[in-house]
């Protein structure tokens, strides 16, 4: 049927210009963009499937490309789950476990029935992660300061990520 392989192809069109717009992805450098994509998996996803889970290991990043999903956070004490965002196609999400190796901060939940498109960690961090990273570390620190530049430390973890560091004890 012409109708659903048009659909298909419109589908595919959004969620990859909505995630070649996105912040993440400006930033690429346009070598890398054709590697990305054709690294990229596809699998389904049920309504009512934790995609990703609070307090696990990071594995791999995710693009909705059908479907819609939830993203919650379990309450510190213990009064259940906080409603963080609702995904549609286009939306990503995963990347913060990767980026800080830390656990993943929230847990992903599909609403709707759909299709997800994923890296792995390794292509992920080859291919996003380390093309718009620059790392600095305390030696190049001392010579910016040095050489009279003005260098200001940001600490953008969450407070889970920060109680997890033992050089703050």
């Amino acid at each position: 049927d012409l109708s659903d392989s048009q659909s298909g192809e419109e589908e595919e069109e959004d969620w990859m210009s909505a995630l070649l717009q996105s912040k993440l992805f400006t930033q690429l450098p346009p070598t890398n963009i054709q590697k990305l994509f054709s690294r990229f998996k596809e699998c389904s996803a049920q309504a009512g499937q934790a995609v990703v889970v609070q307090g696990e290991a990071g594995d791999n990043f995710y693009v909705i490309q059908s479907g819609e999903a939830r993203v919650s956070r379990a309450q510190v004490d213990g009064g259940g789950e906080v409603t963080l965002a609702h995904l549609k196609p286009g939306d990503f999400f995963g990347e913060e476990a990767l980026i800080s190796d830390n656990a993943r901060n929230a847990t992903v939940t599909m609403v709707h029935d759909g299709s997800l498109m994923y890296l792995t960690k390794d292509d992920f961090k080859a291919l996003l992660h380390q093309p718009v990273v620059n790392y600095v570390d305390a030696e190049e620190i001392g010579r910016m300061r040095a050489e009279g530049q003005d260098v200001q430390l940001v600490d953008v973890r969450l407070p889970e990520e920060f109680s997890l560091d033992p050089t703050e004890a």
